[in-house]
């Protein structure tokens, strides 16, 4: 069964409603990833929740993050604008040793950067609706993937990755919100 058939059932069994990349459940409106709907039900549960407190914070977790990944590493952002996706993941580049200058691909919707390994810089935002392949899968196993808005190519993404959802909670405040799917993810978390 596909995530996009779940994502649909979700929506008729528990009355989810969208609202932006999160469903809203009307009656108690607790938050639950849309994207997240399969990993629940395959039974994913570890969940690990960082808060920062400032732009430094927020810089040495994604370099702590950016030493664990491998290549073949795919990472999944989810936030609202201005929470940070681009700053994390300028973070994971200096990790692998990206020496350029890393800003986000709105318009271009992807970027590779060369460090030790490639990192691949996805912002699928203006991918919404598209349904034909866009041979994202080629670029999985080579080097770090980096999505931000992941919802609108899920039917594209592996089964395993690590989800990260950031809240911005004040100014420089932020909320990490790790979701492993995976053993090698669920390591990668428990040493952060």
């Amino acid at each position: 069964i596909s995530r996009r058939a779940l994502v649909k059932i979700a929506r008729r069994q528990f009355l989810f409603e969208p609202c932006g990349s999160f469903f809203v459940y009307p009656f108690t409106f607790s938050l639950l990833l849309c994207y997240n709907v399969a990993a629940y039900m395959k039974g994913g549960t570890l969940m690990r929740e960082i808060k920062v407190s400032s732009l430094q914070d927020t810089a040495n977790l994604g370099e702590k993050l950016g030493k664990l990944l491998e290549s073949g590493s795919l990472v999944t952002l989810c936030g609202d604008l201005g929470a940070g996706k681009t700053t994390f993941t300028k973070s994971i580049g200096k990790a692998l040793g990206v020496k350029k200058v890393i800003n986000s691909p709105t318009f271009t919707i992807l970027k590779t950067y060369y460090g030790k390994m490639p990192l691949h810089h996805i912002d699928a935002y203006r991918l919404e609706g598209i349904t034909q392949d866009l041979g994202f899968e080629e670029l999985f196993d080579d080097g770090v993937c980096v999505i931000e808005w992941p919802a609108y190519i899920m039917d594209q993404l592996p089964n395993e990755r690590l989800e990260i959802e950031i809240k911005r909670i004040g100014e420089f405040e932020r909320l990490f919100l790790f979701h492993p799917i995976g053993d090698v993810y669920e390591k990668i978390v428990r040493e952060l």
